[in-house]
């Protein structure tokens, strides 16, 4: 019997599998899903490992276009022989109740132009997906599609994009992670997420206790479809019929059970109705229905996403938008990093960081601590090399809260105001030659609310207790460092920045 292999991205198991199971019961065909993060998704297919896909959403058929681009050359027609779309989930506005209690949004409309008005007095603070994510690039095509639709040149585009990023908090790997951040113990850290409304569903269910206010944008809000597709050139005879098989069901799907399993629309031109979002919230359980409300608007037009060549324009134009960054890095350079392979795997994942962190404007500072904290390298953007060769070699006692109190003065006096200001600390933890206590150290972060601070912790003994005191009062993280997983670490870590 020929299988049929499915690629799916891990967050449609719920719906797939019930699926899965009812088609290999009821034959003649037999199915076999394969579940993975969206990119992986991507770069199996880009492999030719499977003939079917079920992936994140459409936005991640135009990035598989651009990566089989990419490796396998120009494209002539299209890549996928046949495309189906069921389902459609737009990009919103999620705020906290008392923002949206002094915005009006249950009064009257609220939009991407709203938000502009806002960010030019500086009385908002926003939080969304980094452009490098598929989450953050659907933020970045929504803002266009909507200022596109009102007629505004490129010109005012841009200026205007640029005004909402500079009331941007921090951005995030994906949804899930900016959600996650916005509201901490229940209480909110920011103003507004800007995110996929299935995303805020997901949150919502994860964590029922947090309570916020959707809001589809009056102005536009751009409606993203989930798609299978199947590959041109695909070796197998019974392909055609696999897919008519697998995807008969996921169209005849209700409104009802699209909500309940795949936590999407059936139809983008029902996004705002009220008659329809009434009944999307009823599907979605008592559970949401009690944490979430719907802030809709009539008239609010879902807009599409475009062809990814549109998309890639959009990406790049975005890019030179996004706020840059001034972060100073403290490196453990003392004795205990010589212990358990430490000091090479730190080495090499700040000079992975220092890569990651090449973008418009982003400057970075280098503080090494032994016995003493010292600048290395003053605030200047990361370009190679960033410092002299054995500069870093391990010796002496570790003074951590004496480098990240010179952290604190170098951004306080020599930090652009317009960036976002982060501290990154690579270190197995284990203070015992600072001047300076923990507790100064978080009132001076409380009081420097713009500041985020980030532990990179090494070694099975790191003593990860000060670090997280640091990031817990400025809103930032703790990572365990890996040497398995240094670039999918840093990529994740330098998405906050």
């Amino acid at each position: 019997m020929d299988v049929q292999h499915i690629a799916c991205s891990s967050d449609k198991r719920d719906l797939v599998d019930p699926l899965i199971k009812h088609l290999n019961e009821s034959g003649p065909l037999r199915f076999e899903a394969h579940y993975y993060p969206d990119e992986d998704v991507i770069r199996y297919v880009v492999g030719r490992d499977f003939g079917l896909l079920c992936p994140k959403s459409d936005l991640s058929l135009r990035e598989l276009e651009e990566q089989w681009e990419e490796h396998r050359g120009a494209i002539e027609g299209s890549i996928f022989a046949r495309q189906a779309a069921f389902g459609v989930t737009p990009v919103v506005f999620f705020m906290s109740p008392r923002t949206a209690k002094r915005l009006k949004v249950f009064e009257e409309p609220f939009g991407w132009n709203s938000l502009v008005r806002l960010a030019q007095d500086r009385q908002i603070r926003i939080r969304h997906a980094a452009l490098r994510a598929s989450d953050g690039v659907a933020v970045a095509v929504a803002q266009h599609l909507s200022f596109q639709s009102h007629g505004k040149g490129q010109e005012t585009q841009v200026e205007e994009i640029k005004l909402l990023e500079q009331v941007v908090d921090e951005y995030g790997p994906d949804d899930d992670a900016v959600l996650q951040r916005a509201t901490i113990e229940g209480d909110w850290t920011t103003d507004i997420v800007i995110a996929q409304e299935k995303s805020i569903i997901t949150a919502a269910r994860r964590a029922p206790t947090n309570t916020g206010v959707i809001v589809y944008p009056h102005d536009g809000t751009l409606a993203i479809g989930t798609s299978v597709a199947s590959m041109a050139g695909w070796q197998s005879p019974q392909l055609d019929e696999g897919f008519e098989r697998f995807t008969k069901p996921l169209l005849g799907l209700s409104g009802d059970r699209l909500a309940r399993n795949a936590l999407l629309h059936k139809d983008a031109n029902a996004l705002t109705s009220r008659d329809a979002l009434e009944g999307f919230a009823s599907a979605l359980g008592p559970k949401v229905g009690q944490t979430l409300q719907w802030a809709a608007h009539s008239g609010a037009a879902p807009l599409v996403l475009p062809g990814r060549r549109a998309i890639r324009g959009i990406k790049s134009l975005a890019s030179s938008t996004k706020r840059a960054v001034d972060v100073c890095l403290l490196f453990d350079s003392s004795s205990s990093m010589k212990e358990s392979g430490k000091f090479p795997e730190a080495k090499a994942a700040i000079d992975e960081f220092i890569s990651l962190l090449q973008g418009p404007g982003s400057r970075a500072c280098l503080i090494r601590f032994q016995t003493q904290a010292t600048t290395l390298t003053p605030l200047r953007p990361p370009v190679s090399p960033f410092y002299q060769p054995g500069s870093l070699d391990p010796a002496g006692d570790t003074a951590l809260y004496d480098a990240v109190a010179l952290g604190l003065e170098t951004l306080e006096t020599t930090g652009d105001p317009a960036h976002i200001w982060a501290m990154v600390a690579f270190t197995d933890g284990r203070e015992n030659a600072s001047s300076i206590g923990v507790a100064a150290l978080e009132q001076r972060l409380k009081r420097n609310s713009t500041l985020r601070f980030f532990g990179v912790a090494y070694g099975a003994d790191a003593d990860v207790s000060g670090l997280s005191r640091l990031a817990g009062v400025s809103g930032g993280i703790v990572l365990r460092g890996d040497p398995a997983t240094i670039r999918s670490l840093y990529e994740r870590l330098s998405t906050y920045v």
